[in-house]
């Protein structure tokens, strides 16, 4: 055991040392390169590789490419030509921990832009026997379910994910214990032999393409089998170092996180106290739910202890039947299990709208406070009511991250790629200007808003109907119901020049346009001025030169402490006379990484630099923080990209 762990420590540094290696290498040199890479995950627009490591004694490393047009690879394919190749610079969210902190192997992103061979890898027979079992499944609107159940493929259904992200049992869809534990048993039930068991089980394994989760099940279950004298703790302690000699870089992924807690969790409760296992299990998950997706439903309680028991005992049961039947030429087996994940569908969508507990005071300190106090709670016998104490502070002394005075207003500019989303708080009330692209506002958006200590909007403003504003519209609008105002005729109210409002000692006030068109386009973007004693700020929406010139025109400029730059910086917007007529103090570009656009452009700088004003790129620099006090003109409150470990603490302590 000792060499084993030896051997782990070893494969564990030989990682840290490739990525940095690694990730030097790409910040020096991004650009053009001739690379050879093995397709691992595909996407509907990109997929995720291996790149084969130039030095020997690397591991490789992954990258993210977007694929070419009217082309697509398999799973284990191996892929040479030209790739444009840029560090990689997710998205993320502000605060805990986040997916970019545990994707440190995915280094870089790019686009193959020249294909110049290609060759079938060794796991397209593999993607071969997975698509025949997915076809076999006799169509239905609950089969791309059974598929995510039986074999991890993802829930491209927007519905069917909903649901099961609203009652916090997504888990079930990845390859797990639970899979390995009914599978184990289904064959020990046909042979005695622990040889065919171990082959069964990692038959099944290769099938679902080696998830990190199934893996972790796949090795405890065979030094248990092995050696099922070794007492639970030793057979972790083993599993996580074979793991991480297989798979250092499974050091960073989210959902080892998840599966070796719930692991380490069922031999605390198992040792100290069994009754009521499974309530217990599912409650003592909630700090590490909330510290990777910043919510936990509380319907996940009841989901959970239906849904696992009915998934064991009769849908993974009655879907290996299904298998064998198909196996035999009789797809008539699967209508069991379709009935079964009905029936499952149907208790969950009953329970799909209960109340997802979203915390305000989301810190480090909260966590392990609230993990402390249920352990307190659930796993002690003397020791309750000192839980209960703890669970009380918790609940019910949130700690807000930004707090604002009458007559202050703060604009919180998020970072959501090329898109633009911007939060305007005073003392009493927040608005949303944009939603961001697709997605963002699901993943980026609302959690910052919970960050923010935002529980309700009085208003979302979306500039125009680009999808890069208002993409994430639909998703914002189930968390945080509020009127829409736009620039045409799709939201509950239009915005015009003129229209005004006074709250908090702070003024709101449309700019432009001067009627509300059908279908509104950049230059018909919502232009809204804020002003306080002190301060005054700009968001001008995607509105082009020309309409730069005509609002000057009309009601004339003046200098402002913050302006959104146009059009996330573009060349044709940000003219030279709106710049020295508004002469900005603070400028900020809401843009993507590498994107296609050259947002922001050389020439829009080269106009800011000439009246020496601080600017700030949200793909370099992350969320940024404005605000403007009373008597005070407006600053920025924070600078900085990461947030270090330290702050993060600093902070979260101070709910001691």
């Amino acid at each position: 055991m000792f060499f084993i762990f030896i051997l782990s420590i070893f494969r564990v540094g030989l990682g840290l040392l490739s990525i940095y290696e690694h990730d030097r290498w790409i910040q020096a040199h991004e650009g053009k390169h001739a690379l050879c890479f093995t397709v691992q995950k595909n996407f509907s627009n990109a997929f995720r590789a291996k790149v084969h490591s130039s030095k020997s004694y690397l591991l490789d490393y992954q990258i993210q490419i977007k694929k070419m047009k009217k082309k697509s690879y398999q799973n284990g394919d191996i892929v040479c030509g030209l790739v444009d190749l840029w560090p990689y610079r997710p998205l993320y969210n502000q605060g805990l921990v986040y997916n970019t902190h545990l994707s440190f192997p995915l280094l870089a992103q790019g686009r193959l832009i020249k294909e110049s061979n290609l060759t079938h890898g060794a796991y397209q027979w593999i993607d071969q026997l997975r698509t025949t079992f997915i076809n076999g499944i006799p169509s239905h609107p609950l089969k791309p379910l059974i598929s995510a159940l039986l074999l991890g493929e993802s829930l491209e259904q927007s519905n069917i994910k909903s649901v099961f992200m609203q009652t916090g049992t997504s888990h079930l869809s990845a390859i797990s214990g639970l899979h390995v534990g009914v599978i184990s048993m289904i064959l020990a039930y046909l042979s005695p032999s622990k040889l065919f068991r171990l082959c069964g089980v990692w038959t099944y394994l290769v099938l679902a393409l080696f998830p990190a989760s199934g893996v972790r099940a796949g090795l405890m279950f065979t030094i248990k089998t092995l050696y099922p004298k070794y007492s639970m703790m030793r057979v972790v302690c083993l599993t996580v170092m074979i793991h991480l000699i297989y798979n250092p870089y499974a050091l960073f992924s989210m959902s080892c996180w998840l599966s070796y807690w719930a692991v380490l969790l069922i031999c605390i409760i198992l040792k100290l106290n069994r009754f009521l296992f499974s309530l217990r299990l599912i409650i003592n998950m909630v700090p590490m739910t909330l510290l990777l997706f910043y919510e936990w439903p509380l319907n996940s309680i009841i989901c959970n202890l239906f849904a696992i028991p009915f998934l064991e005992t009769l849908l993974m049961p009655s879907m290996t039947l299904g298998v064998i039947g198909a196996f035999l030429g009789v797809n008539q087996t699967w209508f069991l299990s379709l009935g079964f994940a009905k029936l499952l569908m149907i208790f969950l969508e009953y329970f799909s709208h209960g109340m997802i507990w979203q915390p305000t005071n989301l810190s480090w300190g909260f966590i392990i406070t609230l993990q402390i106090s249920i352990w307190l709670l659930t796993l002690s016998n003397r020791h309750q009511l000192h839980g209960a104490i703890m669970f009380g502070m918790i609940m019910f002394n949130p700690m807000h991250r930004l707090k604002i005075a009458d007559g202050e207003v703060a604009v919180i500019v998020f970072n959501v790629g090329q898109g633009l989303s911007i939060l305007i708080k005073t003392h009493h009330h927040q608005w949303l200007y944009d939603t961001g692209p697709p997605q963002t506002g699901q993943r980026i958006v609302i959690p910052l808003l919970r960050y923010y200590g935002v529980k309700k909007l009085d208003g979302i403003i979306v500039s125009h109907w680009d999808l890069d504003h208002r993409g994430g519209l639909e998703a914002i609008k189930q968390s945080f119901p509020a009127p829409v105002i736009t620039s045409g005729y799709e939201g509950d109210a239009v915005c015009r020049l003129g229209d005004y409002w006074t709250v908090d000692g702070v003024r709101f006030e449309f700019l432009h346009p001067t009627h509300a068109p059908k279908g509104a386009k950049n230059i018909h973007s919502c232009v809204l001025s804020i002003q306080n004693a002190s301060s005054s700020i700009l968001l001008p929406g995607d509105i082009d030169q020309a309409t730069e010139n005509r609002i000057h025109q009309r009601i004339g400029l003046y200098p402002v402490d913050l302006l959104i730059a146009a059009h996330h910086g573009s060349q044709y917007s940000n003219g030279l006379k709106w710049i020295q007529s508004l002469r900005p103090k603070h400028v900020v570009f809401s843009a993507g990484d590498h994107n296609q656009y050259h947002h922001p452009h050389p020439s829009v700088i080269e106009r800011l630099n000439t009246i020496k004003t601080n600017y700030y790129i949200t793909y370099q620099l992350g969320t940024l923080v404005f605000i403007a006090k009373k008597d005070q003109s407006m600053y920025a409150a924070n600078q900085s990209k990461w947030y270090s470990l330290e702050k993060v603490l600093n902070r979260g302590l101070k709910i001691f």
